[in-house]
């Protein structure tokens, strides 16, 4: 979809690339935090527009946390991180050694990644061991927590931290593998939900046209985006069979309705049009209904399936 999307800007801005857009756009976070984001990768939901309303992300890690949080299990953080969020003095950490890896998500474990770093950081554990506790917690291996649980709570206190800490800190973590999601892999995700975002606010006819390409066939998913394209002030130009096309099309600042999303209209009568616009022209014959036009080429064309 965002390459359809892409290739619809070219048409007007050549040298646009999908790749080079600024992480850090205003106008992009303020959309997202007014939960603006019907058609957006991974936080279209209407729950998780909910939850950006409240967050009100400023910035990209806020994306990549969100799709890690908003799955069953962390789902009971979000109100943490939103917290967090909103006031950051205010975060309590367990340390205060914590807070260098934990600051990022407001005191809130997300990302397996900072069971890594903290077993590195602060037990000392090299980053082979680190990432064994790592998988030992992950998968629930009776046998091999308690091992690598051992090893993290005797190197925690051997470096100078309270037996009550270093037993706080692992009960964290092992609640923590209810929900711990990998930052390496939520981030690809949400680059794309923040690419599609800065689409629909900077190239919003673009973007409208390719998402609603995306989902012909899906009738109410369909008639969901015609409706936000009105919210947005596009207008749907009604198919017509003198300028439309199989796809949905921009059209200066509005979008032409695809052919292809007509009900009943089959593939092969679509192409039967466009390639009579092409060669001969159309000609009305009765009415003004697809139905009723004729092709300059030959009126026996295939309309129909």
């Amino acid at each position: 979809m965002i390459d359809h999307a892409v290739k619809f800007v070219r048409q007007y801005q050549p040298d646009f690339d999908i790749e080079r857009i600024p992480m850090d756009d205003p106008e992009t976070y303020a959309m997202i935090a007014r939960g603006e984001t019907l058609g957006l990768f991974q936080i279209e939901a209407g729950w998780v527009a909910d939850v950006l309303r409240q967050m009100k992300p400023t910035r990209f890690e806020d994306i990549i946390a969100t799709i890690s949080l908003c799955r069953p299990g962390p789902m009971e953080h979000i109100p943490d991180y939103i917290a967090g969020k909103q006031d950051p003095a205010g975060v309590k950490y367990l340390h205060p050694d914590l807070e260098p890896i934990l600051s990022e998500t407001y005191g809130v474990m997300v990302y397996q990644e900072q069971i890594i770093q903290i077993a590195h950081r602060l037990a000392g554990l090299s980053l082979g061991q680190a990432d064994l506790l790592r998988r030992a917690i992950a998968k629930k291996k009776r046998g091999d927590m308690e091992k690598y649980g051992r090893l993290f709570m005797e190197a925690l206190e051997q470096r100078g931290y309270s037996h009550e800490v270093a037993t706080a800190l692992y009960d964290q973590m092992i609640r923590f593998a209810n929900y711990g999601f990998n930052k390496c892999h939520a981030t690809p995700y949400a680059k794309v939900a923040y690419q599609t975002a800065y689409l629909k606010r900077h190239h919003p006819v673009a973007f409208m046209a390719a998402l609603m390409n995306s989902v012909m066939g899906q009738e109410a998913k369909l008639a969901l985006y015609i409706e936000e394209c009105r919210r947005l002030g596009i207008q749907v130009l009604p198919p017509d069979v003198n300028t439309s096309f199989a796809r949905f099309v921009p059209d200066g600042n509005t979008i032409r309705f695809g052919l292809g999303a007509v009900k009943n209209i089959g593939l092969n009568a679509v192409e039967a049009i466009v390639a009579a616009r092409e060669e001969g022209g159309l000609s009305p014959a009765s009415g003004t209904s697809a139905s009723g036009w004729t092709c300059g080429r030959s009126a026996a064309a295939p309309w129909s399936r």
